[in-house]
């Protein structure tokens, strides 16, 4: 018999609004993917099959300034929710990767690496620049202290960079631009 608060739960929604409802040390996984503050009027993405304008609304209409003020508040908070040692994974933008490695070691975490999804299919480019085919992400886990056994199979399960495709069954891609696969 399985007890229900041991099951995987996913929340979705505002995370400045969803952690403060969440009890200290209740969570050992976190895997967030908050806005990248990359919306731009002469910026071109892939929504679904189609290359659209890069303005993906408010959410992401964020400034330098305000994205790392979101980093901040939310890994105070997703540092309080974790249990000793668990784990956050953190999609951001490439151009700030050192900045959310530099905000979780402030807030407690130990920063354990820069995770990379090689898409294998990435959105075509516009001809001015080469195809965006990666996305980063860090790892950190919650506390000091030695390094954390995993279960992985081998040696070669264990790299930071993790190659597959971008949604692409008609049933799993939704017209949201940052979308990450069930695989990954």
């Amino acid at each position: 018999q399985v007890d229900d608060q041991f099951l995987p739960r996913v929340i979705t929604g505002d995370c400045t609004i969803k952690l403060a409802e969440l009890a200290d040390e209740s969570v050992h996984l976190v895997l967030t993917d908050p806005p990248y503050a990359i919306s731009g009027a002469n910026k071109m993405t892939m929504v679904g099959d189609h290359v659209r304008n890069a303005e993906f609304g408010k959410w992401d209409d964020l400034s330098y300034e305000e994205y790392l003020k979101l980093a901040q508040k939310s890994m105070r908070e997703l540092y309080r929710v974790l249990v000793p040692h668990g784990a956050m994974y953190w999609f951001t933008d490439r151009l700030l990767v050192s900045d959310c490695w530099s905000i979780a070691a402030k807030n407690g975490f130990e920063p354990r690496n820069v995770m990379v999804w090689g898409k294998t299919n990435p959105s075509p480019n516009t001809r001015s620049n080469f195809a965006s085919a990666t996305e980063f992400f860090v790892y950190a886990v919650k506390g000091k202290g030695p390094a954390r056994a995993w279960n992985a199979l081998n040696a070669n399960d264990m790299w930071n960079l993790w190659m597959g495709p971008k949604c692409t069954s008609i049933n799993e891609r939704t017209d949201h631009p940052t979308q990450k696969p069930l695989w990954l």
